[in-house]
């Protein structure tokens, strides 16, 4: 028993020094008295460890890093396990593929279908976990978005997923407009060629044979030829305002009373023939702008106003200095627009009455040249109508 009790507090007293070294290690102090023996040890043990608190500062940060960019990245990133649970996602997915704002750790170790349970995405998942990268496009939320899944393959066996979310729905929308233009256009083109054509085979071949139906026939031809003429001059207006990108140098100080007196004066013979009466009111101070779009965009606005007007009608155009805006206002006693139309008007090409804009001469162009001047000049527009009362069209573009 006593050989014992010795042995005990002997072995104590003998370790005692070894556990001040590994407190002090654990606080990283000096270990105090400790045996000589042990220092080569406890130096080995305090350069290891520094080592491994480096390598953990240096994930840390390109933890943090990487965390950044995910987060910061338009696109949606989803990263999944072999066993089809979420790994990582960063908030640009959660807002794609679950239409909502929601906190990563929502998602972190679920299943994948907890994020989205389209057909599409199942499938690009699937394929990705036996080894094959699969893409597909799939609609949700209003929005169309094309998902790209590839393998993460390590040691020839696969570890998981890695999921590319783009949103697409402006870069298909462009598409489709570029689809409906093309297609307009040769419409267009198409008819007025047509008609000129059939008109001019018709007098070669000797149908007409009075000098009156050859003038008739001979002004129908210039008329369709003048309505060929203006609608290429649109489309390539057109084409030049959504091509030239918007550059500060290019500004210049416009004089928005003296231009739309310029405007109203040009169309006075028009208006006179229409039996419309033009008025301006208001005066404003000079903004930043180009000044030849800013004229083909007040010409516009005020030919379709007489031109959908009424005999014995008006056309007022009005200037407003309101607080950093300038306000330009073309109101008219004409037909109106209906209501179901008013939301359409400004797409190229769109007529509310394809029959009278025929008869009229009208492109379809117009006011879809005032829409992308307003745009260019970071400005807004805005349509008020009523069916038979009239129609007050207002543009607000900054000084």
């Amino acid at each position: 028993g006593l050989a014992l009790f010795l042995s005990r507090r002997l072995t104590k007293w003998m370790i005692r020094p070894v556990e001040r070294a590994a407190r002090a290690l654990d606080h990283d102090e000096e270990s105090g008295a400790t045996y000589d023996e042990l220092t080569p040890f406890v130096s080995h043990i305090r350069a290891q460890d520094q080592q491994i608190n480096d390598q953990k500062a240096t994930l840390e940060q390109e933890r943090e890093t990487l965390g950044i960019i995910t987060n910061s990245m338009r696109e949606g990133l989803l990263l999944i396990s072999k066993d089809k649970n979420v790994v990582s996602i960063n908030p640009s997915a959660i807002h794609m593929l679950t239409g909502r704002k929601a906190d990563v750790y929502e998602f972190q170790g679920h299943n994948y279908l907890i994020v989205n349970r389209t057909r599409e995405m199942h499938e690009c998942v699937t394929a990705a976990l036996e080894g094959n990268s699969r893409d597909a496009v799939f609609s949700m939320y209003g929005k169309i978005y094309h998902v790209y899944a590839s393998p993460m393959i390590r040691l020839a066996e696969v570890q998981g997923v890695v999921v590319i979310v783009l949103d697409e729905t402006q870069q298909r929308l462009a598409e489709r407009s570029r689809r409906e233009f093309s297609a307009n256009v040769s419409h267009e083109l198409k008819t007025a060629v047509t008609s000129i054509s059939g008109y001019a085979e018709m007098m070669e071949s000797g149908m007409v044979s009075s000098m009156d139906d050859i003038r008739t026939f001979s002004g129908s031809i210039h008329k369709e030829a003048l309505r060929l003429i203006a609608l290429i001059e649109d489309i390539i207006r057109l084409s030049r305002i959504e091509e030239s990108p918007r550059q500060a140098d290019e500004m210049e100080s416009v004089d928005l009373n003296e231009l739309c007196a310029a405007v109203l004066e040009s169309l006075d013979p028009v208006a006179k023939k229409a039996k419309v009466c033009l008025h301006l009111d208001g005066s404003v101070p000079p903004i930043s702008g180009a000044e030849a779009m800013l004229s083909e965009m007040v010409y516009n606005l005020c030919e379709n106003a007489i031109k959908y007007n009424r005999p014995d009608g008006d056309v007022w155009v009005t200037l407003t200095d309101d607080d950093g805006e300038i306000e330009l206002k073309v109101k008219d006693t004409g037909i109106g627009i209906p209501e179901e139309s008013q939301v359409r008007v400004f797409e190229r090409f769109y007529r509310v009455d394809k029959s009278r804009s025929k008869q009229i001469g009208g492109t379809g162009l117009g006011l879809s040249i005032v829409k992308h001047v307003v745009e260019y000049h970071l400005g807004r527009v805005e349509l008020d109508s009523t069916l038979g009362v009239g129609t007050e069209i207002r543009v607000w573009l900054p000084k």
